[in-house]
């Protein structure tokens, strides 16, 4: 079995020699890279950075808006209090006018009364007469005019009182204060949205963080164990080292465990498959052996040479392929 590096990086913490026997599990050696690349990972804390700032930047904006809000509500509220309270005087005031229109109207009334008598008998000049009935006439216009602008002051104190000031000489039926509370609620709302999505985005970019810091941390270190029980081989490598990934770093010896190789010609591989039960019988030998298909191969390898304590001949007459059967525990 062959262990091969996982990462690039410099090798450290190998065998001394071939020979020595491993456990599963065991350090074999490992692996540093100091110049792995981190970009990436530092993008995503500047992104996670800038989120947080933002998030926190807008918290404080919004207090600092709710602060002017409840501000402005209270002046407007004040302001629609002093409203309503000058109209309600207003109001007083307007109906002391209307009975003073009123008394004038009367008065005027019966002027013009007398005098239509007093003209009758020669006593009154009709120039005076007409006088009079003018000034009863004016009065009568006062009364209506005092009328109408005591209901147009009851009007608005009414509105007001529903919040809604509808006062002469403005353009709008709110005021100052309530207009600039309804902007900076609008603020907030927007303000909101953009800190949900800020929260998004951190949390977001803190997940993506802690899955790049462990693969940056597998870039930069790597362990290689033992993945069995055997007897270090060969070693490919020394320490100190540079190795690219995938490279062989030293092969392992299960001993405990019997193969063979088998040659068979290319025509028959179609009939076998990896992992499947394999039956044969070794020469001198009148029991069948069973075993599983490790590997198949469509040459010798003769690189193998040095691991195997016998290969098959050579024939180069005929294309062969190679079997490597991993064999069966005899029953006892």
């Amino acid at each position: 079995l062959s262990v091969r590096t996982p990462v690039e990086g410099t090798v450290t913490g190998l065998p001394i020699a071939a020979g020595v026997n491993v456990q599963t599990g065991e350090l074999l050696g490992q692996l540093d890279n100091p110049l792995s690349d981190h970009q990436h990972l530092d993008n995503l804390l500047t992104l996670k950075d800038a989120a947080d700032s933002t998030a926190g930047a807008i918290i404080n904006e919004q207090g600092v808006l709710n602060e002017q809000r409840s501000s402005l509500v209270t002046r407007a509220e004040e302001h629609a209090t002093a409203v309503s309270e000058r109209l309600n005087h207003q109001i007083i005031e307007a109906e002391h006018l209307l009975s003073v229109r009123q008394l004038a109207l009367d008065q005027a009334n019966t002027e013009a009364s007398r005098a239509r008598q007093l003209r009758d008998l020669g006593v009154v000049a009709s120039a005076d007469f007409e006088k009079l009935l003018s000034t009863q006439r004016i009065a009568a216009q006062e009364l209506a005019g005092q009328q109408a602008e005591l209901e147009s002051v009851r009007s608005q104190a009414l509105a007001a009182s529903h919040g809604v000031l509808t006062e002469p000489g403005t353009s709008s039926d709110v005021s100052y204060s309530q207009q600039r509370a309804d902007e900076i609620s609008i603020k907030l709302a927007e303000n909101q949205r953009t800190l949900v999505t800020s929260r998004a985005q951190a949390v977001e970019a803190e997940i993506a963080i802690k899955a790049e810091s462990e693969r940056s941390n597998l870039m930069h270190h790597a362990s290689l164990p033992s993945p069995i029980d055997g007897l270090v081989w060969k070693i490919n490598a020394v320490n100190g080292e540079h190795a690219a990934a995938g490279d062989t770093i030293l092969s392992l010896v299960d001993c405990k465990r019997q193969f063979i190789l088998a040659q068979i010609p290319q025509n028959r591989l179609p009939d076998i498959a990896v992992h499947k039960t394999a039956r044969f019988r070794l020469a001198g030998e009148n029991s069948e052996r069973t075993g599983t298909v490790l590997t198949v191969s469509g040459s010798t390898l003769r690189e193998t040479e040095l691991k195997l304590a016998a290969l098959p001949p050579e024939n180069a007459n005929k294309k062969l392929a190679l079997v490597l059967i991993g064999l069966d525990p005899l029953p006892s």
